[in-house]
């Protein structure tokens, strides 16, 4: 094959795989639904490792495999953030626990929001590979971070970030609500400016 018949082949690939996420994220809106109701976690890790696990295991090569992984912990994220995103009543009650573990009031003028958590090992993978999981969870919601800081300490990672954006924001609160139901010890430490 020449390198455009290659290109117009990915090209009826992703129109294929266009399709498949839009069926993919409607399932994922009849789950958040479900959820609604019945007061189920949207992320259960567990439940994640395995189908991850069950969806790679046919795949010999090991890099494709990885890549694999890599593409379905990814798509589910996106699916967790849209899932958040439609459970208004979950996230009022993570950000009003928040605010009220760190005794700040949502009124508060503020124009960003510091905060702290905990990163676990994700499977096999460097404890690194957590923090990238979260960062790449706070760019899916569109949120800046004005500054980072991690430290690993008894073995365990830790970081402390100061996120651009108002607690009232739509993005911030998903973004909030994600956070403190995945990430270990999550907690709002202050509101700056």
């Amino acid at each position: 094959m020449t390198l455009e018949q290659i290109r117009e082949e990915i090209d009826a690939i992703d129109q294929q795989m266009k399709a498949l996420f839009i069926r993919r994220m409607d399932c994922a809106r009849q789950v958040a639904e479900t959820k609604a109701e019945t007061g189920g976690d949207v992320y259960v890790a567990e439940r994640e490792t395995a189908m991850t696990e069950k969806r790679t295991a046919d795949i010999e090569d090991r890099e494709l495999k990885e890549n694999y992984r890599d593409f379905l912990t990814h798509t589910i994220c996106i699916s967790r953030r849209y899932q958040y995103g439609i459970l208004k009543k979950m996230q009022d009650e993570a950000v009003c626990s928040l605010l009220a573990a760190a005794g700040l009031k949502e009124e508060a003028d503020h124009v960003a929001i510091r905060v702290s958590f905990c990163c676990g090992s994700q499977d096999d993978r460097p404890q690194g590979s957590a923090l990238c999981r979260y960062m790449d969870i706070i760019a899916l919601n569109h949120i800046s971070v004005q500054e980072m800081k991690a430290e690993e300490r008894q073995g365990r990672q830790t970081a402390e970030l100061l996120l651009k954006g108002n607690v009232k924001q739509e993005e911030m609160r998903r973004l909030l609500c994600q956070l403190a139901k995945e990430a270990e010890n999550f907690k709002i430490q202050a509101f700056e400016g």
